[in-house]
């Protein structure tokens, strides 16, 4: 989960080229974009599928995945233009 975000849930955004340069675009407008870091890129999930399994069965015994703030995150009025760094 993004920081900033308070329900436990998938999100995605979407970087444009623009300008030059890739801007980044969050459709609902839940997590302030300077806060988000590109874990990968790729056309769709199965581009970016962290792993695919094409034969038997895979158990994941376990993933974590945090996100630390050293205090407030930035605002965001999603509507000026953003490129991650």
């Amino acid at each position: 989960m993004p920081p900033g975000l308070a329900l436990m849930d998938f999100h995605s955004v979407v970087e444009v080229a623009l300008d030059s340069r890739w801007q980044v675009w969050d459709a609902t407008r839940l997590a302030p974009r300077p806060t988000l870091v590109r874990v990968a890129t790729g056309r769709d999930a199965a581009d970016i599928a962290f792993t695919t399994v094409t034969a038997g069965r895979a158990v994941l015994r376990s993933l974590e995945v945090r996100a630390v703030s050293a205090g407030d995150l930035p605002g965001d009025d999603h509507d000026g233009l953003i490129a991650l760094g």
